[in-house]
């Protein structure tokens, strides 16, 4: 069996010219969904474990990353993105007042208030 992508010749379960996984399928609704968790969003264990390290050890957990150990955790930008977004739909949904927008609030109000 050769590789779908490069053509070499096949021995296990990737190839070792390009290393592409051996096993493609067609692609589905549900493979998509698939890919869509495992490589953007990391649900398989990656965003809960990011969550509980750097909730409960915040340090140790930037730490580790940034010496190498990646494998567990979440990508930090991905990860920031994803809860600011939940961040901006609590708000707009809660219909509540954040600390961002008392700050820009606030700021706005001090600099009218030079302004006059």
């Amino acid at each position: 069996m050769n590789c779908k992508n490069c053509g070499e010749v096949l021995s296990g379960n990737f190839c070792s010219q390009c290393g592409q996984n051996s096993k493609v399928g067609k692609i589905t609704l549900q493979k998509l969904i698939f890919e869509l968790s495992e490589s953007i969003l990391q649900f398989n264990g990656g965003l809960s474990f990011t969550f509980k390290e750097l909730t409960t050890r915040p340090g140790k957990s930037i730490k580790d990353y940034l010496n190498g150990n990646r494998k567990n955790h979440f990508k930090p930008i991905a990860y920031v993105l994803l809860f600011s977004t939940i961040y901006f739909l609590f708000s707009k949904v809660t219909n509540l007042e954040t600390w961002l927008s008392s700050a820009i609030i606030s700021v706005t109000q001090v600099l009218l208030v030079k302004n006059n």
